[in-house]
Parts: C-alpha cells; sequence; structure tokens
C-alpha cells in the first residue's frame, strides 16, 4: 500500500468512499424524480387546458406565474444537487490519490488503475424542464384557439 497508510487509515478511506459512491446514485435518483414530476406536471398542465380553455388573461398570466414559481423550483433544486455532485467527485478524486489509484506504477507496472479525469458529463434535466414549462405555456395561451379544430 503506497504512503505511510495503516491498516485503519485504508478502511477509513474504503468506507468514505463507498459512501460517497452511494450518495452520488441518490442524487442522481433524485435529480431523475425532481425533472420526471416536473414534467409530469407540465404535461398535465397543458392537458387540462386542452380541455378547459381559460379566455381571462389575468388567469392566464396567474397560472403561467405560479407555474414559472415550479420552474424555479426545480431549476434551483436540480443547481444544488449538481453542486454537492461536484463536492462528491473532488471527494472520490482525493480518495483515489491517497490510495495511489491515479499513480502510475502503483499497482500496474505502467499505468494507473483509474484513467484521468474527464470531463464532466452535462445533465439535461435543467434544460428539458425549461422546454416543458414553455410547451405548457405556448398550450395556456393558445388553448381557446384549440378547441373544436380537431378533423
Amino acid at each position: 500500500m503506497p504512503g505511510p497508510y495503516q491498516e485503519r487509515d485504508v478502511d477509513i478511506l474504503l468506507t468514505r468512499y463507498k459512501e460517497q459512491a452511494a450518495h452520488i446514485r441518490a442524487l442522481d435518483v433524485l435529480d431523475l424524480r425532481v425533472a420526471g414530476g416536473f414534467v409530469t406536471i407540465q404535461l398535465a398542465f397543458g392537458s387540462w387546458f386542452v380541455s378547459h380553455p381559460v379566455k381571462s388573461i389575468v388567469i392566464k398570466g396567474l397560472l403561467l406565474l405560479i407555474d414559472a414559481a415550479l420552474l424555479i423550483v426545480c431549476l434551483r433544486l436540480l443547481r444544488g444537487s449538481g453542486q454537492r455532485r461536484k463536492e462528491i467527485i473532488l471527494t472520490i478524486r482525493n480518495i483515489n490519490s491517497a490510495l495511489g489509484l491515479e499513480t502510475p506504477g502503483t499497482y500496474l507496472p505502467d499505468r494507473p488503475i483509474n484513467p484521468p479525469p474527464g470531463q464532466a458529463r452535462t445533465r439535461w434535466y435543467g434544460p428539458g424542464c425549461v422546454v416543458a414549462f414553455l410547451g405548457a405555456a405556448l398550450v395556456v395561451w393558445f388553448a381557446s384557439g384549440l378547441r373544436g379544430t380537431a378533423p
């Protein structure tokens, strides 16, 4: 084992690694549920307006304001989750470095166990929620003209 680690130190690092890996998986599930729930709400909201068009611009505006508040909450949750994800990734990289997993020659003669860190993946949940909101907003503003236009 590289460095002046005792068996107890390695156990602590491995335990911390497992905790961080579990936490990042939980964040993935949370993000999917937040985004999926928001898109579901937008689909229900838009489909209700197709069946029950509202002609009052004031009511439409107020309902879209409430919907925009839901979008802001959704985006803030996703942003907070993304920031926490970055912290977890840094912790995992530090643990990998402490265990020598990124140092060539520590475990394998000519290469490290872990490849060099790659680019972070872009998460598309936020933009997807914005598109769902815009779709619902279009339905709300134009729903009064959609009734009875089907062949």
